[in-house]
């Protein structure tokens, strides 16, 4: 298994990642994602900046996440536990459904805690669609703290901030 930087020839499978994810989270009436984000224009932003990454798993892209220093306006609202500076973002966090139970997403986790502390950041901050119990348990499972509620204008539902300060 191995993390490394996204490329323009793994957008193919990543954005099948991401259309089995909406269908599996669609069938479980969990309407986080859609034909409108996370969208190909999105990652190829990611792959440009040196931003996304991808799981490797026998010669197979199992997963895909974003890090970078970009939060969100609503996070302004979000009282962190960490008076963080410097501050890790994770965005987009997604393991193909089939590979569930695998570990990967928290392979992925532990890829992002060691990045962060290698490059000396604060803390990692994310936010999670709040529907979706299967991801916000995983999260806290991983350590990180929910920290607060957030609203996006294009969606209905609460989303909920985390954060795990970086040792």
């Amino acid at each position: 298994m191995e993390i490394v930087n996204a490329q323009k020839n793994n957008l193919q499978d990543i954005m099948r990642i991401f259309s089995d994810c909406i269908s599996y989270l669609k069938s479980r009436e969990i309407y986080q994602w859609n034909e409108f984000y996370p969208t190909s224009e999105d990652i190829e932003h990611d792959i440009e900046n040196k931003t996304g990454y991808i799981l490797n798993h026998n010669g197979n892209c199992c997963a895909y996440f974003a890090i970078d220093e970009n939060q969100a306006y609503e996070y302004s609202t979000i009282d962190w536990n960490c008076d963080a500076k410097k501050v890790l973002v994770l965005h987009r966090l997604a393991v193909d459904p089939k590979l569930h139970r695998n570990g990967f997403g928290r392979e992925a986790l532990k890829f992002i805690d060691d990045f962060a502390i290698k490059n000396s950041y604060d803390c990692i901050r994310l936010d999670a669609y709040g529907p979706n119990k299967t991801s916000n348990k995983f999260y806290v499972e991983c350590g990180y703290t929910k920290t607060g509620i957030i609203n996006f204008p294009h969606k209905k539902e609460d989303f909920y901030c985390y954060e795990k300060i970086c040792k």
